[in-house]
């Protein structure tokens, strides 16, 4: 990129002297941002949400459960791109690189965390509809919300973003039935959802890795590996900082944060 702006403006100086010139003035080169790009009615989605809970404390949090589910690809690449832009300017809209899916294999991965740990990590083959959306329900979600029901008494809190498999008549009937409590969630949100962030480990371990896996069955392998090492400590962490997540969402007026 030095070379670019080098040939842009016809200087003809060391790279050091141009690098230099730009931290002075508080430029650097930065990876692009992954994050959903936002519309205006989203944004003030975002805020509306975060204003509803910026007096929750570390205590109200521990009784959510948060789940989600992540796309892995096997070359366990990502393309970067790279801006020469002040760090507050990262998560401004126009610099900001809309997530989208890769070709080649991949396996789709769902989970939830809870403050008590991790939850199973579950290998979805074909895509989430309702059918299956509802069977994951049955079989992972409720014992789960049960269990923490007997054990302290605390009713938890069940989160899911606003997928159209997770909204449908059929998954709201069932969820009402069985007493799940899903509250409202705005859409495009992934910097509220601490999820988020142990897919992020996930990736980032599988693109330091040497050998890559040669096929899915190697994949999946791979994954349950890093999802057995994750410790319990690392995810309460992450609901140690939801305050500090919620107040960035307003701080931001309900667009991307680094978070």
């Amino acid at each position: 990129m030095v070379a670019e702006i080098k040939e842009a403006c016809g200087v003809d100086a060391h790279h050091k002297t141009i690098v230099k010139i730009l931290k002075e003035q508080n430029i650097i080169s930065i990876v692009a941002a992954k994050r959903p790009n936002l519309t205006a009615t989203q944004a003030a989605n975002r805020l509306r949400f975060v204003r509803s809970k910026e007096n929750f404390a570390f205590d109200d949090w521990k009784t959510w459960t948060f789940s989600d589910e992540s796309m892995i690809e096997l070359d366990c690449a990502e393309g970067v791109q790279r801006f020469l832009i002040t760090p507050q300017q990262r998560y401004m809209p126009e610099f900001v690189i809309g997530k989208k899916q890769q070709g080649g294999g991949k396996v789709m991965i769902w989970s939830y965390i809870s403050y008590d740990g991790l939850g199973p990590l579950i290998f979805i083959e074909g895509g989430i509809d309702a059918k299956v959306y509802i069977d994951i329900l049955k079989t992972y979600v409720l014992p789960h919300c049960l269990t923490c029901l007997a054990e302290n008494g605390a009713v938890q809190t069940y989160m899911d973003d606003g997928a159209s498999s997770h909204d449908s008549e059929l998954v709201i009937d069932f969820c009402s039935r069985k007493g799940i409590q899903r509250p409202y969630w705005p859409s495009s949100s992934p910097d509220l959802n601490p999820i988020e962030h142990v897919w992020g480990w996930i990736k980032h371990k599988l693109t330091r890795l040497k050998a890559k896996p040669k096929n899915l069955t190697e994949l999946k392998s791979i994954l349950v590996r890093f999802w057995e090492e994750i410790k319990l400590e690392s995810i309460q962490k992450l609901f140690v900082g939801m305050p500090k997540r919620i107040k960035a969402v307003k701080d931001a007026n309900g667009w991307n944060t680094n978070k």
